[in-house]
């Protein structure tokens, strides 16, 4: 929703240099899921965890320069990688 509602409300510019950022997240979150559920690797999915939190982030901050209800519609998703990386690392830490 957040996503779509920037890049139709950006230039061309912008939305080519928005558009990667959603993509890279979604390859991110993908990817922690692989490495946490299907590898079951809890310490190597909490490093990749913070790289997706930090891309929700970036993509929060593109988001505002075009339109910021977008970006206040990426703070829930933030909020929630947040928590799973919380519980990530609990989890990590007690399987040591």
């Amino acid at each position: 929703m957040a996503s779509a509602r920037t890049l139709r409300r950006s230039d061309p510019a912008k939305r080519r240099s928005f558009a990667r950022a959603p993509a890279v997240n979604l390859a991110l979150n993908t990817g922690w899921t692989w490495i946490f559920f299907t590898a079951k690797r809890p310490w190597a999915a909490l490093a990749e965890i913070a790289v997706l939190e930090a891309s929700v982030i970036d993509l929060a901050g593109r988001a505002r320069q075009v339109d910021p209800v977008s970006a206040a519609l990426l703070r829930p998703y933030g909020a929630w990688v947040a928590f799973a990386a919380a519980l990530n690392a609990e989890l990590a830490r007690r399987n040591s």
